[in-house]
């Protein structure tokens, strides 16, 4: 019998969370590592979810038929439940706040070791060993587990990826009992955070200003922007000296290293200060009025042209894609 590598697919407010194609990913990429079977663990109203999990290559997905968002400690009653019955080799868990939780207690109630924040995996004389990332990225560290399987493990944010198969594969579906047990804890409320309260090195969208924003008035409209694309605003040590953002929204060897998936830095330059802060940022997208600024090297792709120009057109377009659903 194929061993099984477990994800937990992730829902929120009754739809898929942006990281369960990538974790449906991870697991069949993981899967190689032991012939394994790439699986899911989902609770959610209806398989209708499920078929946006098709091209990811899962090829089996428990399903727990529940209605609304559960608390990790009733999410955690039922998969230690399952992992049980079913024995897999590793279930991992997005480091998101659900899954960070879902993974501790998991760990905890099955007797297990859990590793958190890996970026890999990697076999070594039939031992299976996890990189994460150490010194704020500036080294690896290796480490295994002491435990038999279940291996527990989440996984870093920034190193998943959503990678289609050729095909759509239909996974099998195995429907599962869902068990409300006893709880020691309730949710009371939920509310979205404002951007504003946001710390800048946990947004994952960043809008930077320097010195070439020389207009403090105009920092609406860029502010106006971040709030279109739900981003936040930054900048750099010269911008916080001109008084265009408070001292803790600095980004940089004197600020905060941010971790965004996009960071678009409008009239800075790019010095060495600044960029070593941004040195985990997926993508940059600077706007600048010079083609040999510093800053482009760091970008796949950017736009030379005046900021007072091209940032209100930007504006235009994001409230026109906002209006069609291109956004957000």
């Amino acid at each position: 019998m194929s061993k099984e590598v477990w994800s937990f697919i992730e829902t929120e407010k009754g739809k898929l969370h942006d990281t369960a194609p990538k974790m449906a990913s991870e697991a069949r990429r993981d899967s190689r590592l032991f012939n394994g079977l790439p699986c899911g663990i989902i609770f959610c109203p209806s398989t209708s979810l499920l078929q946006e999990l098709g091209p990811y290559g899962m090829e089996k997905i428990y399903f727990f038929q529940v209605e609304g968002n559960l608390q990790p400690e009733i999410l955690a009653e039922n998969l230690c439940s399952l992992a049980s019955q079913r024995h897999p080799e590793i279930i991992l868990f997005a480091s998101t706040p659900v899954g960070a939780e879902l993974g501790a207690r998991v760990a905890a109630k099955l007797g297990k070791g859990v590793i958190s924040n890996c970026v890999d995996f990697e076999l070594r004389e039939g031992n299976l060993i996890a990189r994460k990332t150490i010194f704020e990225g500036k080294a690896s560290g290796y480490f295994t587990w002491l435990s038999d399987p279940p291996y527990i493990a989440t996984i870093n944010l920034d190193s998943l990826e959503a990678v289609k198969v050729g095909g759509k594969t239909r996974p099998e579906v195995v429907h599962e009992k869902f068990k409300k047990p006893a709880t020691k804890t309730t949710f009371v409320k939920r509310w979205k955070l404002p951007l504003s309260e946001i710390d800048i090195s946990e947004a994952p969208v960043v809008i930077g200003v320097g010195g070439g924003v020389d207009k403090k008035e105009f920092m609406g409209v860029i502010e106006n922007l971040a709030e279109l694309i739900g981003g936040v605003v930054g900048g750099t040590r010269i911008a916080v000296f001109n008084g265009l953002i408070p001292v803790e929204r600095q980004i940089g060897a004197t600020g905060k290293f941010i971790n965004a998936n996009v960071y678009i830095p409008i009239g800075i330059s790019g010095s060495n200060r600044h960029t070593v802060g941004i040195k985990n940022v997926r993508h940059v997208i600077p706007i600048n009025i010079s083609k040999d600024a510093p800053i482009f090297k760091f970008a796949e792709v950017g736009i030379v042209g005046d900021l007072y120009e091209v940032v209100p057109n930007l504006v235009e377009f994001a409230k026109e894609s906002t209006v069609l659903g291109g956004l957000r």
